[in-house]
């Protein structure tokens, strides 16, 4: 893998690949954890090139304040690459998913249902190739999203899904990290960053 740019980092990074050598085989989430400007997206961006490099889909989806406020906004960002992949769903997961992200009409679903129709979505689209969710600014990430998000990343294990999150130190998000592993990225010592 090209770590260029990453000077300090090789003990994050190690870390990262162990991860998704087990996340294409095994499943799982590790939650990149770190003060602003440490790095964090740094290290995401160095793992989306590892795994695609091992042949990893990728889906990218980040909290952005202004759409903090939109119910599934974060969701549609990340699953609207598997559009395509929605008419192959059970018709439960299917209807929650058009509904919740925006494209269908209907009742609101619960957020059970819609956690689990996107389980269920990528765990079939990692059949073809594994998958790698990447999850920046988890603190801007919108409530439902990170419900049912924080839902997926504790159930992927026996999949070829893998999530990698990334949130600042002590701030207070939706995203539950109760029981994820966490990689805590701390500053750069005088002579790396130098």
């Amino acid at each position: 893998m090209n770590d260029i740019g990453l000077i300090g980092r090789e003990s994050e990074m190690d870390r990262i690949r162990v991860f998704l050598d087990t996340a294409r085989t095994e499943g799982g989430a590790l939650l990149v954890t770190g003060e602003p400007g440490v790095g964090k997206t740094g290290l995401l961006n160095a793992a989306s090139e590892a795994a695609s490099a091992v042949g990893m889909r990728l889906l990218r989806a980040a909290g952005v304040e202004f759409e903090a406020e939109t119910s599934f906004s974060g969701l549609n960002q990340l699953l609207l690459p598997l559009l395509d992949a929605l008419p192959h769903l059970p018709d439960v997961h299917r209807d929650a998913l058009n509904v919740a992200l925006g494209f269908g009409d209907g009742a609101a679903p619960s957020r059970l249902v819609v956690s689990n129709a996107a389980l269920v979505l990528l765990r079939q689209t990692a059949v073809a190739r594994p998958v790698l969710v990447i999850l920046d600014d988890l603190p801007w990430l919108d409530r439902a999203s990170a419900g049912v998000l924080s839902f997926v990343a504790r159930r992927l294990a026996g999949s070829q899904v893998g999530l990698l999150g990334a949130s600042r130190t002590g701030e207070v998000d939706f995203f539950d990290h109760t029981g994820l592993p966490e990689l805590e990225v701390r500053r750069l010592d005088d002579a790396a960053a130098g």
